[in-house]
């Protein structure tokens, strides 16, 4: 996950090309589910291509909305964490590369532990550093794994312990697709390994990279329950606190169809003079099944946002997973109710969201980058 970005001081007035369509009258689909819109018009707009450092970004890698429509922005680039204000003012950066304290190699994950706490996890040197918002370091932990390269940070556990994903080392095969082995472990205060919970599928590989329509695992730790799933099928499995299965939600999403997929996926080369890159795939990659589900955001209301597979713009073969932006979301909560169906605008890859704001990262024409913070509409 790589990534640069205008600074717009206030409320920006242009919209974002390409922006979702209209809203039914009543507020709802035809499925009487409420429709919930993002404000084409960004309430903040942060980033610049050139001057103040401050806001030049490169490489976003995450970004978590404050209280009042502030933002941290985890700049992997530069190996810093930035807060700004609700109208995109910077308020105050931490880190920066090394290993020293406070510093970083990889800045892949940032929590906000509200009200003033922000936790920065760094897979590279394996170990969670604490800020306060306003730039003071609180202190690090060690937390690695012994048997895989972390991957994600999925939340505290009431008690202070983390919950941790991994990947395991394991064979590639370039003609048959071979999924990551990944484990979800909790840990204590100390940073060691208290139970694995879980050992399951990550990304499928033929070699060292993804087939087209690789799934992705995403998992959360939620009122002290791990949520996890890969997207293969539309539904989310629920761990209790001692690893346990408590449960399996479902959601009525159908994946696309496999043959449709492809097709599309090759107008979709062909348009980029790529499609010599889909042909140098053997045959086992073209039966792996597409996943229903291409990403999922936790929001602050404890409700799962999943992203509608989409071949066109969620393959990885055109800079898909977990950077496309746009497209259909359905909204569950944790009970596997569905609340809501968004429509994403175009280019907008949402990272976070809030009751008021979804906080997340836009893609011009040009391909550059620029966090911006939208409003949620109810």
């Amino acid at each position: 996950m790589r990534y640069l970005s205008r600074f717009v001081h206030g409320v920006c007035i242009s919209a974002i090309a390409g922006c979702s369509g209209s809203v039914p009258d009543d507020g709802a689909d035809a499925d009487g589910i409420p429709t919930w819109t993002i404000d084409a018009e960004p309430r903040s707009r942060i980033g610049v291509e050139d001057g103040d450092p401050r806001y030049l970004f490169d490489r976003v890698a995450d970004v978590r909305l404050l209280a009042d429509g502030g933002v941290v922005v985890a700049d992997d680039g530069a190996s810093t964490i930035r807060v700004f204000s609700s109208d995109g003012t910077h308020l105050a950066s931490m880190g920066g590369p090394g290993e020293g304290p406070g510093e970083f190699r990889w800045t892949g994950h940032v929590s906000v532990l509200h009200p003033d706490t922000i936790l920065v996890y760094d897979g590279s040197l394996f170990r969670v550093t604490r800020f306060l918002t306003d730039g003071t370091l609180i202190g690090t932990l060690p937390v690695r794994p012994e048997d895989g390269s972390p991957e994600a940070y999925l939340g505290t556990y009431s008690n202070g312990d983390a919950a941790i994903a991994w990947i395991v080392p394991g064979l590639r095969d370039p003609v048959q697709a071979i999924p990551d082995v990944m484990k979800l472990g909790r840990f204590d205060g100390d940073g060691a390994l208290v139970t694995v919970l879980v050992t399951t599928e990550g990304m499928r590989r033929l070699g060292p990279g993804p087939v087209p329509f690789s799934p992705f695992l995403y998992a959360w730790l939620v009122r002290d329950s791990v949520f996890y799933t890969d997207g293969r099928e539309p539904s989310l499995t629920v761990l209790d606190e001692e690893g346990l299965h408590a449960r399996t939600i479902t959601i009525p999403l159908a994946a696309p169809d496999l043959d449709a997929a492809w097709s599309t996926l090759r107008v979709e080369l062909a348009a980029r003079d790529q499609e010599q890159r889909l042909d140098a795939f053997p045959a086992g990659a073209r039966t792996e099944p597409v996943p229903a589900v291409a990403r999922v955001v936790l929001d602050s209301g404890e409700r799962f946002w999943l992203k509608h597979y989409e071949p066109r713009t969620d393959s990885y073969l055109v800079g898909g997973g977990s950077r496309a932006g746009g497209g259909q979301w359905t909204v569950v909560n944790i009970d596997g109710r569905i609340e809501a169906e968004v429509e994403v605008p175009d280019g907008f890859v949402p990272l976070d969201v809030s009751e008021r704001f979804v906080a997340g990262v836009h893609r011009d024409e040009l391909g550059v980058e620029r966090v911006l913070v939208l409003d949620l509409g109810k």
